[in-house]
């Protein structure tokens, strides 16, 4: 919905203009005559319905989640088996000490021209836990002339610190000259749900003010100067308890020089937490922050020739036909399948994992006592590091090629570590053929 507000400024009158939630503010170069100016997600450009976070939303990790599943939003883990299918999204380079990945902004702006793809959406869209990006477009208008531009936003989150930058790319620039040149400038602010026991800093790194022109030529991304970027740290005290996570909102802002107005341009949530490896060694010791307005899902190949036919048979067995699978219970089903709306939650109680795997193996061993003896081992659905796994629930037990399980277990635990699947992240599980 567009609200428009008239204040007066001075001697002259000012024009607030809000576009799904994000308002711009334009002063006029001269008394009763101003430019209209818009900027709006690309897909309120097309006509798609508003999907964006609100201000609260964006700070509660559970509506986080209710927005992700409501809106269809996954994405692919980057240790699940390969797939040579050229639709699914390259895995990202993690490690890149939040240097933009150029490879990444590519696909992003290809992406942003196809018609209801996430990156025109409001909330953007998340190649993975570390990668985002937005497509939006500013427009400008004022007696029958008429101006645009592209504006590119790429967050990119660390592995190995609490920090997160944010890119600004402008492209597509055209129409009226006049109109591209009035000035502009980005801001970012950070705000910490209300239960951190911390704050969230912005550094702007000396934001310039320039042109949509200006912009384009100096931070559109395709030379070989880095763009504009604001650096966002969370920060939290080494005193506080547990994996001192918090959950961040990072909203952008833009300015027309001389409107003496900011206004916000969307939301992002940004979560970050510091573990500790005497409490989860499997990604203990590290910071990290992550895009969480996504469900991650983990995959699992049973094409010919896989590394993990065997896994994926099963698991699909039990997603398929879970009555056929050990224990033969009727009606049985079990949670986690890819977009089923059923989850798995990572647990890293080691209690839990030690009565998990304990009652899978009984079942094993009901069925085929000497198993082990055919260089086989248990395998179980849900996984024994989930608190939906054996012992809690209904499952599924088989034994299966035991070099097979293990490097399937392999897989999963490096899921989680490049992930960052804290303890009761919810995830699911999907069988490609």
């Amino acid at each position: 919905m567009k609200r428009r507000i008239m204040a007066t400024i001075g001697s002259v009158i000012a024009l607030t203009l809000w576009v799904e939630g994000a308002a711009v503010a334009v002063q006029p170069s001269q008394p009763a005559s101003w430019p209209t100016v818009e900027v709006l997600s690309l897909a309120a450009v097309n006509g798609y319905p508003p999907d964006f976070l609100t201000d609260d939303e964006a700070l509660d990790p559970n509506r986080i989640f209710a927005h992700a599943e409501k809106t269809g939003r996954y994405y692919r883990s980057s240790a699940s088996d390969p797939n040579p299918d050229p639709t699914l999204p390259k895995p990202s380079n993690i490690n890149n000490d939040l240097g933009l990945d150029r490879h990444f902004l590519e696909e992003c702006r290809r992406r942003a021209d196809k018609l209801g793809d996430q990156t025109q959406s409001e909330a953007g869209w998340i190649r993975n836990h570390y990668d985002w990006c937005q497509a939006m477009e500013i427009r400008i208008s004022h007696d029958g002339s008429k101006a645009r531009a592209r504006l590119i936003r790429i967050g990119q989150s660390s592995e190995s610190s609490r920090k997160t930058r944010i890119y600004f790319m402008i492209d597509q620039v055209s129409g009226s000259e006049r109109l591209l040149g009035y000035d502009f400038r980005f801001h970012t602010n950070c705000t910490p749900a209300a239960d951190t026991a911390g704050t969230c800093n912005v550094d702007s790194k000396g934001s310039p003010t320039m042109t949509l022109r200006d912009w384009e030529r100096e931070g559109g991304g395709t030379g070989a100067e880095p763009p504009v970027y604001h650096e966002i740290e969370s920060v939290v005290p080494a005193r506080a308890p547990g994996d001192r996570v918090a959950q961040n909102r990072v909203k952008n802002q833009i300015t027309m020089i001389g409107s003496g107005t900011q206004d916000a341009i969307g939301g992002v949530p940004v979560r970050c937490d510091s573990t500790k490896v005497e409490t989860d060694p499997e990604i203990g010791g590290t910071d990290a922050c992550v895009f969480n307005d996504v469900i991650p899902y983990h995959a699992y190949s049973a094409r010919e020739g896989s590394l993990h036919i065997a896994v994926a048979d099963h698991i699909e067995r039990a997603f398929e036909k879970p009555d056929t699978t050990l224990p033969f219970v009727e009606g049985k089903t079990v949670p986690g399948k890819f977009q089923s709306k059923t989850y798995l939650s990572r647990t890293r109680d080691s209690e839990i994992r030690r009565l998990n795997r304990a009652e899978a193996v009984k079942t094993c061993r009901a069925y085929d006592p000497d198993y082990p003896d055919d260089g086989n081992s248990c395998d179980e659905y849900p996984f024994a590091t989930t608190y939906e796994g054996a012992s809690r629930g209904l499952y599924s037990a088989w034994p299966l090629d035991a070099i097979q399980n293990s490097s399937a277990g392999g897989k999963l635990g490096a899921f989680y570590k490049k992930d960052r699947i804290l303890d009761g992240d919810k995830f699911q599980v999907k069988i490609e053929r």
